[in-house]
Parts: structure tokens; sequence; C-alpha cells
């Protein structure tokens, strides 16, 4: 071997036999021996070295290791390196490990434009931003994820901590690695569904959802990466215990539904329930087209005995588990099936042959058990709720949040959405989506007196837009001046933040309370804002009616606008609630003992100071007989203004007054002429007092009516 003579090998075309016994020959001779110099010239090992070059992997030991693997591949291939498929390249990487095959993959990708299959699972490195750099070059990735880095920043990402650095940084490069360019405006949203379908955990899923909206940001792509929907398993048949007819007829229906994804879950729940009870009781019905009136009234019999954790095939350990199914879950798997049933046959998918509405109706004493239950929060919890977040600051946030260096949430932000949340009354999802302006003044012009109102000046009211609920469109509510103040105080310092579709209208907006380049989650009141409040107001978890939750403030709120202090009426609270009708309504309002025991003191004020007599009207009078008689018990007047006469309780000196023994023969004459009747009279303190029978009473009342004139006959005033 020590007398073996270089040669040139072919640079194009195969490898012949001469160049493969030469290479061969030299691949022998043991390692010890300085073989190197029999290679180094040779054209097809050039590119090679001149990566090494750069790389700065100047030993021999480095290029002894690309030089032996390449060696090795042109023996066993007979053909150049640049032909080499992926599979093979990545054959000759498994041979040589360690330092080598990260040598190997970077002389391939830039010695000769062989870039490696790259995944999540590839184990071909674990410092993927390493390779990254020496394959692309460490300059160009670096300014890659710092482009990165400072769009995170502007949305309010911070990596305090140098392990999420490195992960950032990681996923960044992986994502580059994966499409093999190092242009990151060539990702794609599909490139990121494919990493993130084979993410091998968790936290990789996590990272490349923050990148995401870092990538919308830049304007790469069009929307971030939602977690939320990779976490929705798709229904499947033998995991449910559901026939697969019946699991293909829902994925249908759920592709043509025009429902928020969100809803459709929530249906299929009832679908489930409805296969496994055909599975069990009914398995040669597979398909809607084979039910019948009678098969569906028999499914909501058997929904009325179901109990918790049957029809799930898992061990169940709730506490509720065998007890019978609450009324608004039997509603809610009926309400699934009427739905479905009711979209196929208006669809024509299959023929009708029951209506959904009679096949599937809720039993009447289930609806009858969805009782009309407000409930507002206690009124000592309310104010104390109310002035926590007035004045909550940033020592009230949590000390885990702090222990990263900076809080999770601005304080800001925290204190607009507890202000919000005690003062608009709006649902937390119309919380969530609330757009930047939302909030702004309107001038009401000054206004005379009218009625029982006294005169206006001219103010400033604060006004809301709510946005599109599932009740009404977009409107517009007054509110109160601190409310404005917190949501513009958050609005000077929020970070720019991407457009976001907004999941009700599919439109792009700009959510107020967003940050990090998502939405506020729909559970971040109850899990966030409201344990603040009840730790800094020194309250329980729960008041008289149960724990304290996002929705009871709406239900305080409007409580509270319907008392008598607030001057509201049922259909202006109706209104600022944002319903269409008062059915609605009802479910937030609660009559409270205050306002009821008022109301029913009115009540008996003016039963106290309201009586009824009796009359009697002729419809047609002979001449000179009067035409109502009223029954004073002891007589009868005639005056037709008997209602309104000062003289009602000394009617003895009165012109108008007729005994009730000169009048009885009369009746009974013409006792089909008169026409029975009670007339009621408002009766005044004086009157009230003298009808109880006290005989002070009644002679101050005739003190009264001394100098007053009295009625006559003879003229037809008082």
């Amino acid at each position: 071997m020590r007398h073996l003579t270089c040669r040139a090998i072919s640079t194009n075309g195969p490898i012949t036999d001469d160049d493969a016994e030469f290479l061969k020959s030299v691949a022998a001779i043991p390692r010890r021996e300085p073989k190197i110099r029999f290679l180094i010239e040779l054209p097809v090992f050039q590119p090679a070295l001149k990566v090494l070059q750069e790389q700065r992997y100047v030993s021999n030991t480095a290029r002894n290791y690309v030089l032996n693997a390449i060696t090795d591949g042109l023996i066993t291939f007979r053909n150049q390196p640049y032909s080499w498929s992926r599979e093979q390249w990545a054959s000759i990487q498994a041979k040589y490990g360690s330092e080598a095959r990260t040598l190997l993959i970077t002389v391939a990708a830039r010695g000769y434009g062989i870039f490696p299959a790259f995944s999540p699972t590839s184990t071909t490195m674990s410092n993927r931003t390493v390779l990254a750099g020496r394959i692309f070059g460490k300059d160009v990735i670096e300014q890659e994820i710092q482009r990165v880095l400072l769009s995170l920043t502007r949305l309010g990402f911070h990596a305090t901590s140098e392990n999420r650095r490195v992960q950032l940084r990681r996923g960044i490069a992986d994502l580059l690695l994966c499409q093999s360019s190092p242009c990151l405006d060539l990702i794609t949203s599909k490139a990121l569904e494919d990493y993130v379908a084979a993410a091998p955990s968790v936290s990789n899923v996590k990272v490349i959802s923050t990148i995401s909206w870092a990538l919308v940001d830049l304007g790469i792509i069009a929307s971030p990466f939602s977690r939320k929907s990779s976490r929705r398993e798709p229904l499947h048949a033998d995991r449910h215990g559901i026939g697969k007819e019946w699991q293909e007829w829902c994925r249908r229906w759920q592709a043509a539904s025009a429902l928020s994804d969100r809803t459709k879950h929530g249906i299929c729940s009832g679908l489930v329930t409805a296969g496994r009870w055909l599975q069990l009781y009914h398995p040669d019905v597979e398909t809607p087209e084979q039910w019948t009136l009678d098969l569906a009234l028999e499914f909501v019999g058997f929904i009325g005995k179901l109990k918790v954790g049957e029809l799930t095939g898992l061990r169940c350990h709730h506490a509720s588990v065998g007890a019978p199914l609450m009324p608004h879950t039997q509603n809610g798997i009926l309400s699934a099936m009427r739905r479905v049933f009711r979209d196929l046959q208006q669809w024509e998918w299959i023929e009708t042959r029951f209506r959904p509405e009679r096949g599937f109706v809720t039993p009447l004493q289930v609806r009858r058990s969805f009782e009309i239950l407000p409930r507002p929060i206690d009124e000592g919890f309310w104010l104390k709720l109310r002035a926590s977040a007035l004045s909550l600051s940033d020592a009230d946030l949590p000390k885990t949040w702090k222990s990263i260096g900076r809080s999770w949430f601005p304080f800001e932000l925290v204190r607009a959405v507890a202000v919000t949340w005690l003062f608009s009354g709006c649902r937390s999802n119309e919380i969530e989506r609330l757009e930047v302006g939302c909030t702004y003044r309107v001038r009401i012009e000054a206004t005379e007196a009218h009625g029982e109102t006294g005169p206006v000046e001219e103010f400033d009211q604060a006004m809301l837009r709510v946005p599109v609920s599932k009740t009404r469109g977009e409107f517009v509510k007054p509110i109160e001046e601190a409310l404005l103040k917190a949501i513009q105080a958050w609005e000077k310092i929020r970070p720019h933040q991407p457009a976001i579709k907004d999941s009700t209208t599919k439109v792009l907006v700009q959510p107020v309370f967003a940050y990090r380049g998502r939405r506020i989650s729909e559970n971040f009141i109850n899990q966030i804002i409201i344990p603040i409040l009840l730790k800094k107001s020194g309250l329980p978890k729960q008041d008289s009616r149960g724990p304290i939750t996002s929705h009871r403030a709406r239900a305080t709120m409007a409580t509270r606008l319907y008392s008598n202090e607030s001057g509201m009426g049922s259909v202006e609270v109706m209104k600022w609630l944002g319903h269409k009708s008062f059915a609605s309504t009802q479910y937030y309002l609660e009559l409270t003992p205050t306002k009821l025991m008022r109301s029913f003191h009115r009540s008996g004020a003016l039963s106290e100071k309201t009586r009824y007599v009796s009359a009697l009207v002729d419809p047609r009078p002979e001449a000179g007989r009067p035409s109502i008689y009223y029954d004073l018990g002891h007589g009868w007047c005639t005056n037709d203004a008997y209602s309104a006469c000062k003289h009602r309780m000394a009617c003895a000196r009165c012109d108008f007054y007729v005994p009730s023994s000169d009048v009885q023969p009369q009746f009974k004459r013409q006792q089909g002429n008169f026409i029975k009747m009670l007339q009621e009279l408002n009766l005044t303190e004086d009157e009230r007092e003298a009808i109880s029978g006290d005989a002070e009473a009644v002679s101050r009342l005739l003190d009264k009516l001394e100098g007053a004139p009295v009625p006559s006959s003879q003229r037809k005033t008082l």
C-alpha cells in the first residue's frame, strides 16, 4: 500500500471498475497511515473539503471521517455524491456516528446540495440551532431568529428563562431545516400543521404555536396555529362505541352544518349517546334513514331513565355517577337529535318519515324543571368585589406571576377585565370579543322639566359598544365612568397585536383584551380575575346562592337596575342587557325581597284608599227620574257625580239623597230595567278613618264639611 500511486477519478457519470479498485485500495490503508494524501487532490472530494474549511474543521481527524464516508459511498453506490438520494446519504451517515454524522449532513447540504429529510422526530442532532447554522450559515439563521424574537417582544411575549429562549431558537431552526431553506418567508400554514402533526411532545406544539403568532405579525401566514383545534379528537367509532355507518352520518352532518365548532361538538355528544343506545338495543338500525316515530319515542323514554355513567363504557369516579340525568342534560340530548334530523330532512338527505319536533319532544315534566332562577351575587359580596376591582393594584397579582421576573399579564389588563366584568353586565364571551375603541363619550344636551322628572343639565355619558352576540347584533349602551377609564388606561399601553378572526362574525378584528397575539381565554374571568378579587376582598369562593362565577355578575347588574332606586323599567333593562325579548331577560331579573315588600306595601295602601259601591243604572229612565242610584246602605244617592262629591259621608241633608224605604216600590216595578254595577271610589284620609267606625273621626269629618255648600238637585254643579 505504501507504493500506491494517486490517480484521477471521473467527476461525471458512474464510478468505473478501475476507480472502485483504486478507492478500495485507499480504504484498505491502515488508520495509522496518512491516506488522506491520496484523496485530497481528487475533484470529487473538493466540495466536501471546501465545506470543512468553511466550518473550520482543519484537523486530519475530521477530514478523515468525511473522506472515508464519501469513499465508502462511492464504492457502494458507484455514482457521484451529488447524484445520491436522500436515503443513500442517510445510510452512509448512519454508519458514522457522533460528530461525523453532523459533518456529513453539512457536507451533503452545502457541498452537494442534498438536504436530508428533517422532521420533529428526527434524532439527527439534539442542537438543531447549531446544525441549521452550519447548513445555512450562522449569520443567516441568527438574522431569522432575531426577526421572530423581536416580533414576539412587540406582541408581549418575554422569554424570561434561558430554557425558554433555547426552545424558541430551536423551534425556528427546526422549521427552517424541515423546509430545507433558510428563508423564514417561505414557511406556510401547511408546513406548521405538518410539523405539529409529527411533533413528539406537547412542548414542541406550544413552541410552534408561539412562533406562529410572530409569523402572523410579520405577514408570513394569515392565521396562527390553534392548539385548541388540535386537542379536538375526531369522532371515532371504536373509541366511542358507535357503529361505523352512524359515525359516517355524524361526520357528514358536521362537515355540512354552518354552526360553530363548539356547538357542533356539543351536538355530537348527543349523537354519540344515540349511537351507543342503538348498538345495545337496536344493532340493526345503523343510519338515520331507518329511524321511525316509534323508535324516536322509545329513545325519549330511555333518556328519561338514563343515569350518569351509563353507556360510556368507562370507569367513572365522579360523585354523581348513578344519579339520574339532570333535566338540562336530557333536553340537550333530545334537542341535538331534533336539530340533526331536522337538518337531514331539510337537506333532503333522508326521507321525512316523522317530524323531529314530535318524535324527540322533551317531556313536559322535564321542561317544567327548567326553573327560572336568577342567581345575583349577595349584596355584601357584590359591593366588596366592586370596591376591590376599583382599588386593584400590582401588589394584588399572584406571586407566582412575579417569580418569573415579570407578570404573565400586565396589571392594566387585569384591572380592565375585572372592572368590565363587574360594571358592564356583558357575558364573558362578549367581554372576550370587545374591540379596540369600544368605549367613548356622548354629549347629552340639557332638557327641560317634563312630567314628574325635573330638568336635566348637559352632561357627558360613557358608552360601550357591545359586539354581535347570540341574541342580537352589535349595539351600544350607557356605562359608568369607571369602566371607560379602566379600558382606556389599558388601551394606552396595549402592545400592537395582529388582527384575530372573530369567533362569531368570522371577520378579522382587533380585540381590546388581546395580549401575546391572542385574546384572553373564555375562562380568564373564572380562573384569574375572580380568585384575585376574592382574595383581595377576603371573601369565600361562594355566597348564599353558590359559587361565584362570571355569569352571575350579569344577573346582579340586571337585578340592581330593575330595583326601585334605579328608575329603569323592564324594557329598558332588556335593551341594556342586549336581549331581543323579555323572555330572555327574566332569567336574569330577581324580584328582591325589598322590591317585593315595597310593591306589596303600595298595593295595601291603595286598597285602603279604594272602595267599591254598588250602583243601579236605569238605561231608560222616566222623565224627571234619576238614571243612577248609588247604594249607601241606609239610602240611595242620585247624584251622577257622586264619586267626586265632598259630602259622601253626610248625605242626609243633601237634595240627592233618597231614603231606601221610599224607593223600594219603584225598584220592584222597574226591576228588569236596572243594570247592577260596581264603581270604584278613591277615599280621602278623613273618609277612610270615618269608614272604620270611629265616632271621633265621623265628628271631625262633619265639622270639616260644616261650611261646605251642600249639593242641590236644582243645579248639576258641586
